[in-house]
């Protein structure tokens, strides 16, 4: 009342006089509500009263700009991750080769004993220690959940050390179970 919005603009006597206090006790009250109002979270709320129309279209206009950006780049997004699931049942859709060479098969190398594979101490003492004796016994431990990394003592770098080898003997790794078997 006292600045008019939304109701015609009034003095703190006519006030004063309008609710029956006196025109200081208007005062302290309209002095309250301006520190309040001086708050973010409430000016965010009456800004909109004192924008002029240019203001608010500039305004309008830039949510719409960024609203153009966001929807362009969830549009990329869907496309890439499209493209992606293409990409990754073509993969899935070829038949899995050892890097081996070709008079090694794949199912010779997987029953290597591990004391012909050249693993750091660490790892093949961890492996003899849990019952791993051969390439196909550490092959399904690596599938299994937590795998290699469960087994005492075994830690980041003989599981590094054990990836290398298997890689390096065409060993391909995250196939199902029944791949190896």
């Amino acid at each position: 009342m006292r600045f008019g919005l939304g109701r015609e603009k009034m003095s703190q006597v006519k006030m004063g006089e309008r609710f029956g206090v006196p025109r200081e006790r208007i005062g302290r009250l309209v002095a309250k509500a301006i520190k309040n109002l001086q708050h973010e979270s409430r000016s965010r709320r009456i800004k909109p009263l004192f924008y002029t129309y240019e203001e608010m279209r500039d305004e309008i206009n830039k949510r719409d700009d960024r609203i153009c950006e966001l929807t362009s780049a969830l549009r990329e997004a869907k496309l890439e991750n499209t493209d992606l699931r293409k990409r990754n049942k073509q993969l899935e859709a070829r038949p899995i080769e050892s890097l081996v060479c070709s008079d090694i098969q794949l199912s010779e190398v997987l029953d290597l004993e591990i004391e012909e594979v050249d693993l750091s101490y660490n790892a093949y003492i961890c492996l003899k220690r849990h019952g791993l004796d051969t390439i196909r016994d550490i092959v399904l431990k690596y599938n299994s959940y937590g795998g290699l990394l469960k087994i005492r003592n075994f830690g980041k770098r003989s599981l590094q050390d054990v990836e290398a080898k298997l890689l390096e003997l065409g060993v391909p790794l995250g196939h199902p179970d029944e791949y190896y078997l």
